[in-house]
């Protein structure tokens, strides 16, 4: 998921890949390597800052570093502090602390500060008499940050220091996994956040600031003194309903973290005027509250001691007011639950341990209105066998009927490669339409590909796509916002395959 989601964009020097296990080791791929096994593997500074440093009062701060001052040979501990008037965070170094001559209640910690190293007696002032006796803090290299809480001392960077070896991975507790009492969501940070418990209250980001309402929750903010939203949310494990809107991105994300296991929500097309509503329970549900429809994408990874298993769930359509819930029955299964218009989705499914893995893949499975898919692998030989689907018709907890999918994947250089073994031009969703539809396509290898929409008459109409493309599956967007009412057909011409389908535009 790093690698998927933020290679692209964070590191353009790492070479481009189809699978990072295949990337080669030199000076622009070791430094990105370690960055990501380091963030994911310790995150070392979470606990502490979530559980005590974010709960100090200034006072109680500066007390903090008057011991650390004082004291002869005491490990070094940066200063961090967060916008208590919006968004972002910052670490520096206090190495003094003065009294003000007149006023008592006054205290200056001068610092060093590597956002303005040449700024000359930087200092943060602290009241201690303000805000009822707990104290008040101001900075003026960071005009407004100030307030009454979010400074804190990190504890000593010397704790993650000693004895620094990394035991094998033989036997080793998945770096993944949280403690089964913790929750972290983490939205695409290009939009406004709410998170809101069973009893109504918030955390999240809006309206341009930070809000921790939420028992127990704390922003995850990256310390390096830019105004930028959390990049997520921890809180207590308990029930959460999450809406995401003002998107200033075309790409919505978010994550689910909890114990072993991870959920995720991807979607392209979010514009500003849409919302996207979620609910966790264990499992992540979203509906859509918009007239637009969506495709989304959804991921669940479970991580043990010796393997990862992995589901995604692919090019589902969301129309207004629908929605779907993934969840996990047990540690071996998926179960997909929709509520709304029948669709038809794609299904990948994966496993890597320390001798193997293994995937499998179906294009286009089709789903009832108002219908769950409980999806169950058989580990023991994912690539090789069928896929069981027990299927309940009208959510009401019943096995109605039992689908069993081939694998549709090809598997190539070690199961490096996932393509699809045939060609395909799949049924426009929706149909009928108006005025937009999607088309989807799939490709067994690299061919020049030619999409065009006809009418009924016979007469091209536009070609939507006519370019060498490598092997895999894609989709396309028809806007018919200028034509007329009526019947219309689709081509497709790639390698020596050719298929007409039938779309109906109804205004």
């Amino acid at each position: 998921m790093a690698f998927q989601i933020r290679y692209p964009n964070f590191y353009q020097n790492f070479p481009n890949f189809i699978n990072p296990i295949a990337v080669l080791s030199d000076t622009n791929t070791i430094p990105v390597i370690n960055e990501l096994f380091t963030h994911q593997f310790g995150n070392p500074h979470r606990d502490y800052r979530s559980n005590v440093g974010l709960n100090k009062t200034p006072n109680q701060t500066l007390n903090d570093l008057k011991q650390m001052l004082i004291t002869d040979g005491a490990p070094v501990q940066t200063l961090s502090f967060m916008n208590n008037n919006g968004s972002g965070g910052h670490a520096i170094l206090s190495y003094k602390i003065k009294k003000d001559p007149i006023s008592s209640n006054i205290f200056y910690a001068y610092v060093y500060d590597n956002a303005y190293p040449d700024s000359n007696n930087a200092r943060i002032v602290f009241n201690t008499a303000a805000n009822g006796g707990n104290g008040s803090w101001s900075y003026s290299n960071w005009t407004g940050w100030g307030g009454n809480k979010w400074i804190y001392l990190r504890d000593p960077v010397s704790n993650y220091l000693t004895n620094p070896t990394i035991n094998i991975a033989r036997g080793q507790q998945s770096p993944f996994i949280l403690d089964g009492n913790l929750l972290q969501i983490c939205p695409s940070i290009n939009a406004s956040t709410i998170i809101k418990d069973e009893s109504g209250n918030i955390t999240g980001y809006f309206n341009g600031i930070i809000h921790t309402d939420i028992q127990n929750s704390s922003p995850l903010v990256v310390d390096n003194g830019s105004e930028t939203p959390p990049y997520g949310y921890e809180l207590p494990f308990d029930n959460y309903s999450l809406v995401t809107n003002n998107f200033t991105n075309d790409t919505m994300k978010v994550f689910f973290f909890t114990g072993n296991k991870t959920f995720a929500y991807k979607r392209a097309g979010a514009i500003q005027s849409q919302t996207d509503r979620f609910y966790f329970d264990g499992g992540i549900s979203t509906a859509n509250p918009d007239q637009e429809s969506k495709t989304i994408n959804f991921v669940s990874i479970i991580n043990e001691t010796t393997q990862e298993k992995f589901f995604a769930i692919r090019s589902f359509e969301l129309t207004q007011n629908d929605s779907v819930k993934i969840e996990n029955p047990d540690s071996n299964k998926l179960k997909l639950v929709s509520y709304g218009t029948a669709k038809d989705y794609d299904i990948e499914i994966s496993f890597a341990t320390e001798t193997g893995i293994g995937r499998f893949g179906n294009f286009n499975v089709p789903l009832s209105a108002n219908t769950s898919h409980t999806f169950i692998p058989n580990w023991t030989d994912l690539t090789n066998s069928q896929l069981v689907v027990l299927v309940d018709l009208g959510n009401n907890g019943n096995v109605d009927d039992t689908l069993y999918l081939n694998n549709t994947v090809g598997v190539e250089n070690g199961g490096n490669l996932l393509t699809p073994v045939e060609y395909n031009l799949a049924q426009n969703y929706p149909n009928p339409f108006n005025p937009t539809t999607t088309i989807r396509y799939s490709i067994p290898k690299q061919s020049l590909v030619s999409l065009k929409v006809y009418d009924i008459l016979g007469r091209e109409i536009v070609t939507l796509i006519n370019e060498e493309k490598p092997a895999g599956k894609y989709e396309v967007k028809f806007n018919a916002a200028g034509l007329s009412s009526g019947i219309y057909f689709y081509t497709i011409n790639a390698g020596s395959f050719v298929e007409t389908k039938k779309m109906i535009l109804m205004k």
